[in-house]
Formats: structure tokens, C-alpha cells, sequence
């Protein structure tokens, strides 16, 4: 289904999609492929990630995970430092199909209470940071823990970034950009 979400770090493009599916690329073996006249394959693949539409996805370098956002009110972070082969990995419920392999679910964010449209990585904060439909911008610490909440005037969080200093840019329903 329709890819929502892309990441790129090192030579891996990770890319999440209405399927529920989370992959990893390596880009270097998808242009051997390519090359060899072969469709190119993801290296990782999580079948069945969320419980609803995965809406967006961030890169941790820091603690080497990547997040996922979801409608099903979560985000996930996955442990780029792990493999799991394939089966079905019983803490997250996600399947991995044979030939591939995944990522160990390291933690989640939970709290908002509409979809997760939005996940950053505020490096110079050490924070991962949400936006919802349930009009609220979350920051989160590595463990999980909700440390701050704004509800900025508008409607749900429609687009969000992080700037080089750390601020974070919202825009929402009300056609507003805020910092």
C-alpha cells in the first residue's frame, strides 16, 4: 500500500507504509540486484508493525533506533542494533517472513489519544518528539517517558521538523506555522 514514511542513514532507506509493514533497503545491494536484472529487496521487513496505518517514521543515530509513528494512537521504536530472525517476535506481534529478518521493539510511546501523525528525533535535546491529531505535540525521553506536552491554538498537527538548534516547527489545521 502507499509508502507514508521514509528515513535514510549510513546506505539504508527504511520506509513505512499503510500495509503496516516497516522495511529496511540496503541501497548498495538493491543496485547489485537491479544491475543483475533482479526486483530489489528489502534486507528487514516487519509485517504487521502497528495495529492501524503507520503514518511516519524517524532515525535515532544517538541510540541507533528508528520510531514509528501509528493510527493506532502509538509509536513504536525499533532497535537497529538487534536481528530478529523470522517468526513472529512476541514482543511486538510483528511478523518477520522467511528470507529476511527484523528489528527487536525496544520501546514504545504511548499516551496521545488520536493518530500519531508525526515523529522527529531532536538530537540536540536527546528527545523524540510526537504530533497528533488529538491536537498535541508530546517530547519523549529514550525510556519512554512523556516529559512535555503542548497544545498549540489550531487543529491536529499536520506537519512537523526539528530545526539545528533543537526548536520545533508545528503547523496545523489553522494554516499556522508555530515554533
Amino acid at each position: 500500500d502507499r509508502v507514508t514514511g521514509l528515513v535514510a542513514y549510513g546506505s539504508t532507506i527504511g520506509s513505512v507504509s499503510w500495509d503496516l509493514s516497516i522495511r529496511l533497503w540496503d541501497v548498495d545491494q538493491c543496485i547489485r540486484e537491479m544491475k543483475g536484472g533482479e526486483e530489489p529487496k528489502s534486507t528487514h521487513v516487519l509485517i504487521d508493525a502497528h495495529d492501524d496505518y503507520i503514518l511516519s517514521m524517524a532515525h535515532s543515530p544517538e541510540l541507533a533506533q528508528i520510531a514509528s509513528a501509528s493510527a493506532d494512537q502509538g509509536v513504536k521504536l525499533w532497535d537497529l542494533d538487534s536481528e530478529v530472525e523470522p517468526s513472529e517476535d512476541a514482543s511486538s506481534g510483528s511478523l518477520v517472513p522467511e528470507g529476511r529478518k527484523g528489528k527487536k521493539l525496544c520501546g514504545l510511546l504511548k499516551g496521545h489519544e488520536a493518530d500519531v501523525s508525526h515523529v522527529k528525533w531532536n538530537p540536540v535535546h536527546g528527545l523524540w518528539v510526537t504530533g497528533s491529531e488529538d491536537h498535541t505535540v508530546k517530547m519523549w525521553t529514550p525510556e519512554g517517558v512523556c516529559k512535555w506536552e503542548i497544545r498549540p491554538p489550531g487543529d491536529a498537527v499536520t506537519a512537523l521538523a526539528i530545526d539545528l538548534n533543537g526548536f520545533i516547527l508545528v503547523a496545523s489545521m489553522d494554516a499556522a506555522v508555530r515554533v
